[in-house]
């Protein structure tokens, strides 16, 4: 077998991972939510008109102001929604599989692949 195949394999492995599964169906939750969907536009949209205000001179610094507050608001809401919390810690977790998995390719080809989960030697990759 060689290494392409092996990384197909891992690949496969990969998708098959609890916490590969768990983003998508994250993704997929915040994706369906009709209601979260037009809150994340409508989010978009204040972006863009704040921006927009911020860069147009003639608009007063008090309305950018209240324009920036809102947008604040609006932005912590969408953060503590439980379907945003849910793909954020789905994502982070992902991401730190993915990071140690990435530690242990670099480490592979830096000539320092003699990891044996015997971190004692090393900062480990875990």
């Amino acid at each position: 077998m060689d290494i392409i195949e092996k990384v197909k394999d891992m690949t496969d492995c990969l998708a098959e991972d609890k916490r590969c599964l768990r983003l998508q169906a994250a993704c997929a939750a915040v994706d369906t939510n009709e209601e979260l969907q037009r809150k994340l536009m409508q989010l978009n949209d204040e972006k863009e008109a704040l921006v927009k205000a911020m860069k147009d001179q003639s608009v007063d610094q008090k309305d950018v102001n209240v324009m920036r507050k809102e947008y604040d608001n609006h932005y912590t809401a969408l953060l503590n929604n439980p379907l945003i919390e849910e793909r954020r810690n789905a994502q982070n977790e992902m991401n730190a599989l993915i990071t140690q998995i990435n530690t242990m390719v670099q480490r592979a080809v830096s000539g320092d692949a003699s990891c044996g989960s015997d971190c004692s030697h090393c900062q480990g990759c875990h």
